[in-house]
């Protein structure tokens, strides 16, 4: 436990920001989250949020493969897909997206160079991902 969990805890109960907390126990912000996430009072980030998911709940890419094309859009189809707006830009990228999958599908391979389209056939049905290692 950190020397400022208890403190933080009450004053976050309280209905205080991190900013606010942060100024009242003269810390730093990054010191007031630390203590809020060894608390439990850390919400978990969008994509926890999403009740629809393609891909799995427990996938991490590599860092160099979060910036690759098929991520950015298989992330952009799971928000639509939970009701998220995309702003105009992104939305017609994801268009152009979905009508590449009616002839291929992705597959990630983290020692291989990351996302990578295969052509599709009848096995694969609707899917969108193949498979992710």
């Amino acid at each position: 436990m950190g020397r400022y969990d208890e403190q933080v805890a009450d004053l976050h109960s309280q209905g205080l920001n991190d900013s606010q907390i942060a100024a009242e126990l003269g810390v730093s912000r990054p010191t007031v989250w630390a203590a809020k996430k060894r608390k439990g009072l850390v919400r978990p980030r969008n994509i926890d949020k999403f009740t629809i998911r393609i891909l799995p709940e427990d996938f991490v890419p590599e860092n160099e493969h979060r910036r690759q094309h098929a991520y950015h859009m298989i992330r952009a189809l799971e928000k639509e897909a939970n009701g998220e707006d995309l702003n105009p830009n992104t939305k017609a990228r994801l268009n152009s997206f979905i009508a590449g999958l009616q002839n291929r599908i992705w597959v990630y391979e983290r020692d291989n160079g990351g996302w990578r389209h295969i052509r599709r056939r009848p096995e694969h049905g609707d899917a969108i991902i193949l498979s992710v290692d």
